[in-house]
């Protein structure tokens, strides 16, 4: 758990989304995050693929890159935007700070 401009951040490599989700959520109840960056969601040698209904948390809101295995969760009470780029592996959103201040998040999976 890191601070940054007063919002808590926490990051994880989840190796699979689905197995660690209720320890995700405990983590989350515990620490009470504002920013969230999780990489590997999807496992890497599966038959099936994630859905973004799958990976929703509740009080949050979702950025995704399934082919990047990527996502950020943002409070939902935070003003949050997605940013499209052309890197295939990452995922990134901005998020609005105080006066005309704003944070730039991403989270990029390299194997």
């Amino acid at each position: 758990m890191t601070v940054t401009n007063g919002l808590r951040c926490m990051y994880t490599n989840v190796d699979c989304f689905n197995n660690k989700k209720d320890e995700l959520i405990s983590r989350i109840n515990e620490f009470d995050p504002d920013i969230i960056g999780l990489t590997e969601v999807n496992p890497k040698s599966s038959t099936w693929k994630l859905t973004p209904q799958e990976l929703t948390l509740d009080g949050y809101a979702l950025y995704l890159n399934l082919d990047g295995r990527g996502s950020v969760y943002i409070k939902d009470q935070l003003q949050s935007v997605e940013l499209h780029v052309t890197c295939k592996s990452s995922v990134w959103c901005s998020l609005k700070l105080k006066g005309n201040d704003v944070l730039l998040i991403g989270v990029l999976y390299r194997s």
